[in-house]
């Protein structure tokens, strides 16, 4: 190879290469598109998220009215009592039949909750009743399995207000004699169908001790016979600082305890819509109990 050849080739080679200046760039570049990119993306995961959730909230008030018309408009229990669930109820006590896939009998605290009894208005799909498809992996593989999948449904039922509830004073009847009938058990009750709450994302404990999850079987409205939640929201609240409704959805909010302060809720109404709502929208009692007539109503006003 002579030298002008040899000079060639190694302007070839040298042409063909990056220069230290020249990879720094373009990694600079690569890593300012990503700094673009990654919000924008994260952006769009959540509201593919939110999106899918609401879609579960849709196909659960579906259910819920259905089971309405197979009982002559008469609610869905929202927690019912020992004596309601149990497979020797006693004399006079309208029994609940509460039945698996299978076809065998729930009974106690798994009954008591909503899932189990309208699980058959949903073909016992409860992929669609979970956000976080590894939660119901794990409870699967227990043996417990009836009691731990009533725990944490990503919806909470407004059971107070909706059906009854045994443990927030339903079926009480001093507390019938002293508030009248403060809960709806009928479809047509509720005079605003399109603003009575019915469902909302909650979260609530983990049987296995973990940090609390995404789910929980019942939401607890602003006030009762006083003020039960927090002034504020605080996303590194306990669940029940705010009732376990769960503002997790909504721009900028995240998963677990990176939930925004901006987040907002799930909510499914008894006309069948779904929406999500902050803190402030929540926080109105008129939205949660038929007889509410003001933002701070508790039970015993007019």
């Amino acid at each position: 190879m002579n030298q002008v050849q040899l000079r060639l080739n190694l302007n070839v080679r040298w042409r063909g290469a990056f220069t230290l200046i020249e990879l720094l760039v373009a990694i600079g570049l690569i890593a300012l598109l990503v700094g673009i990119l990654a919000p924008a993306l994260g952006r769009a995961r959540a509201a593919a998220r939110n999106t899918a959730e609401v879609a579960a909230g849709q196909q659960l008030i579906v259910a819920y009215t259905l089971y309405a018309d197979d009982h002559r408009a008469a609610l869905l229990v929202g927690y019912a009592t020992d004596a309601m669930v149990s497979l020797n109820p006693p004399a006079g006590v309208s029994a609940l039949r509460v039945l698996d896939q299978a076809g065998e009998p729930v009974s106690g605290v798994a009954a008591r909750r909503y899932p189990w009894r309208l699980a058959p208005y949903f073909d016992y799909a409860f992929e669609g009743l979970y956000k976080d498809p590894s939660i119901l992996r794990r409870y699967r593989e227990r043996s417990d399995f009836q009691y731990v999948v009533s725990l944490s449904p990503s919806y909470g039922l407004n059971s107070m207000f909706l059906g009854g509830d045994a443990d927030r004073f339903g079926f009480n009847p001093a507390a019938l004699a002293a508030w009248g009938s403060f809960y709806a058990t009928r479809l047509d009750q509720p005079t605003r169908a399109d603003r009575q709450l019915v469902f909302a994302t909650a979260r609530g404990v983990d049987p296995d001790g973990g940090d609390p999850v995404p789910g929980y079987f019942r939401i607890d409205p602003p006030f009762r016979t006083a003020r039960s939640w927090t002034a504020a929201y605080d996303p590194a609240g306990a669940p029940g600082a705010t009732g376990h409704v769960d503002f997790r959805m909504g721009e900028g909010a995240g998963r677990g305890s990176a939930r925004s302060a901006a987040g907002k809720a799930g909510v499914v109404h008894l006309d069948g819509h779904a929406g999500v709502f902050g803190f402030e929208a929540l926080d109105d009692m008129t939205i949660w109990a038929p007889r509410a007539t003001r933002r701070d109503w508790v039970l015993g006003s007019p």
